[in-house]
């Protein structure tokens, strides 16, 4: 049952339509153009943006060498303002396009940054130009309102905070902020509850969604070395500290109602942050847990989002623990034909429960 289907039953039910209303709103739908034309625009103009914005570097690169420090400022910011410019000309008839040369302005602005860099010393702390794209980024979104510019901002601002802890600590492996990162991910995916969330929630979640399976693997790779590397210590401990925190208070003020989802998420990621000395078999345990953990907070979210991407963890945590522990103690042949068995029995029921949570989910939502 679709989204419009789900809508008119429940206001059916509510008395607030009439069959014949209910009628002429699907007829009305049915009426209207097709949303696959729209999202064919959308690609189009994504690949349009990456080719144009690679264009122009390449343009740059091709006449860096010949130019004066003050020719190269024109030429950089030069461009930027022809972007912008643009897409402020575009942006009554033609949206989608203005959105796009804006995005392009934006990324255009982190070559402007350490191109510059290049001539002005920047290369010195190149973390500070993390942070000036990073500024630049909060302060399209503010102005403009648009998804591109706060998706920039929201990857940037950790980007820096990583740089900024290699810069200052290269001789202690960066846990602590790539456990800050897998804590940022989960409050980007928590600010997205439901199937209707704003734009900027969703552009949120879907960045959470790709980056925290992959933030919560790093940690577990950088437990099983953290016995060669410099523990933190000092100034260095007392901001890992910070670092965590910080994310834990930004997913409350996203989802002040979900606070105890970000609880929960912190006591996780922090073991993996702070512990260490773990068996081999309780990384599996912790891993697996952390999936079922994520699934559950959508399911009692109504944020089918979540769920696959709980489950997809979940899935993975049981991939790794068959062949770091269960598969070296039979032969190849055996424990490739008993593996893929068992996997595809797994994988069948999982979806089944899967799509099972996600429809709940919905219908929850509606």
């Amino acid at each position: 049952m679709s989204q419009l289907e789900q809508h008119l039953a429940r206001w059916r039910q509510a008395g607030l339509l009439d069959a014949d209303t209910a009628a002429r709103i699907r007829a009305f739908e049915a009426s209207r153009p097709s949303a696959a034309g729209s999202w064919l625009a959308r690609l189009a103009l994504g690949a349009g943006g990456l080719m144009a914005a690679a264009g122009i570097l390449l343009f740059v690169a091709a006449n860096w060498g010949g130019l004066s420090p003050a020719g190269r400022s024109v030429l950089l910011f030069g461009s930027l303002t022809l972007l912008h410019l643009a897409a402020f000309g575009a942006s009554e008839r033609l949206p989608h396009l203005a959105t796009t040369l804006h995005a392009i302005g934006t990324a255009a602005l982190g070559a402007v940054i350490f191109l510059l860099g290049q001539t002005y010393s920047l290369h010195a702390s190149w973390a500070h130009g993390f942070l000036l794209w990073a500024l630049g980024g909060w302060a399209g979104w503010l102005l403009l309102r648009q998804w591109p510019q706060l998706l920039f901002a929201a990857v940037l601002t950790p980007v820096w905070v990583m740089a900024e802890w290699v810069d200052r600590y290269p001789l202690i492996e960066p846990v602590a902020p790539v456990g800050a990162l897998a804590l940022t991910a989960v409050a980007y995916l928590v600010a997205e509850h439901g199937t209707e969330a704003p734009v900027p929630r969703r552009t949120l979640a879907i960045l959470g969604a790709v980056t925290v399976i992959p933030l919560a693997a790093m940690l577990f790779v950088m437990d099983w070395n953290r016995r060669a590397v410099v523990p933190p210590s000092g100034d260095a401990a007392v901001i890992s500290l910070v670092l965590f925190g910080l994310p834990l208070v930004a997913g409350t003020l996203l989802r002040p109602r979900g606070a105890w989802h970000m609880a929960v998420a912190a006591l996780w990621v922090g073991l993996l942050t702070f512990g260490s000395d773990r068996p081999a078999l309780f990384d599996h345990f912790w891993a697996a847990l952390g999936g079922v953990l994520l699934a559950l907070s959508g399911v009692l979210d109504a944020s089918p989002r979540r769920i696959s991407v709980g489950f997809a963890g979940f899935a993975l945590a049981v991939l790794a623990f068959y062949f770091g522990s269960v598969m070296d103690r039979f032969g190849r042949a055996t424990s490739l034909l008993v593996g893929g068995v068992a996997f595809l029995v797994l994988g069948a029921l999982l979806e089944r429960l899967r799509r099972r949570l996600v429809a709940r989910a919905t219908e929850q939502a509606a």
